[in-house]
């Protein structure tokens, strides 16, 4: 991701991630998005976490993102892995 802040990921889904790298065999560089998660704007341009997915600057989004209608367009989810009631 060009515009990334370098970070860690901790909590639920860093400690999925880190049980899937090291099963798997895996390493992985983490960055915070610089503007958000993702705004999608008319001319088809999309910011921060979604827009560094829809660009291949990041090959994995790892957030507790909304699944909207105009995100699944230009991504793919993964099933929810938590509930958030």
């Amino acid at each position: 991701m060009k515009n990334g802040i370098p970070t860690d990921v901790g909590g639920y889904f860093g400690s999925i991630w880190t049980a899937l790298g090291y099963k798997m065999n895996f390493s992985t560089s983490f960055l915070r998005p610089f503007n958000g998660w993702g705004r999608g704007f008319s001319h088809g341009y999309w910011s921060g976490l979604v827009g560094a997915i829809v660009r291949h600057e990041a090959d994995v989004g790892l957030a507790s993102l909304t699944i909207t209608n105009k995100r699944t367009k230009v991504v793919d989810f993964v099933f929810p892995l938590m509930d958030g009631t």
